[in-house]
């Protein structure tokens, strides 16, 4: 048994962390939050500007392994993950760090039309030179976004590529190319199965099911009909 905190345990995917991390583990897990909560047990305030606060809530509870599930848009990248990376790697007690990634295994060039995944490439860069052992995990595209609200999930609605409800769809590309697509929930099985492990690789994939754009929507059209 091993203590983890899960910084952003109270988000969409960090939730659903938490959820199965409590149900389906002997591991004790924490949640990092800017803000007092009586609504998740075992909730430690922090301030991710503050490094060595940080460090010393890390120590003070003998956190071993740091879940980030912060969101790639906005700054949490860019201060409070690279804080948290920062003050575990100072910490006395933190042996492993799972950064947020959640998402596709973004090439560098990707940064040309995605400027904001420096800060996520940052981390990585980080963690390779750390002694920390830690794995990004890769998923594809949630589920959870074309299931909603049949589907159980935490995450926020959202609508790209198809528009289930309107039956519409915008296809990239010519839609032959196999896409990832993971439910939160199986992917956070797998993660809470990682942390028993006795090493990880730098990238770990999960894979749900893989299809094209054109075999999602004419699956759609088999359940929906036709517009």
């Amino acid at each position: 048994m091993v203590k983890v905190a899960i910084a952003g345990g109270t988000g969409g995917v960090g939730r659903t962390i938490l959820e199965v991390l409590n149900a389906s583990s002997d591991h004790q897990a924490y949640v990092l939050s800017r803000q007092p909560s009586s609504s998740y047990p075992n909730t430690l305030t922090v301030d991710y500007t503050n490094v060595s606060e940080l460090t010393s809530t890390l120590e003070t509870n003998q956190i071993h392994t740091v879940i980030s599930a912060f969101a790639v848009a906005g700054n949490s990248l860019a201060t409070s993950q690279l804080n948290l990376i920062e003050a575990a790697v100072q910490s006395k007690t933190v042996q492993r760090f799972i950064p947020s990634g959640y998402a596709i295994p973004y090439p560098k060039e990707s940064l040309k039309v995605l400027p904001q995944l420096k800060d996520y490439f940052k981390a990585i860069e980080v963690l390779r030179a750390s002694r920390l052992e830690w794995t990004i995990f890769v998923n594809g595209i949630f589920l959870d976004y074309f299931g909603s609200p049949a589907l159980r999930s935490y995450l926020k609605p959202n609508v790209f590529v198809l528009d289930l409800a309107n039956h519409v769809a915008a296809i990239p590309g010519d839609g032959n190319v196999p896409v990832t697509f993971t439910y939160t929930f199986d992917l956070a099985r797998f993660m809470v199965a990682a942390l028993d492990l006795p090493g990880w690789p730098e990238e770990s994939r999960v894979v749900g099911d893989e299809l094209t754009w054109n075999e999602f929507v004419d699956l759609a059209e088999s359940v929906l009909g036709k517009a």
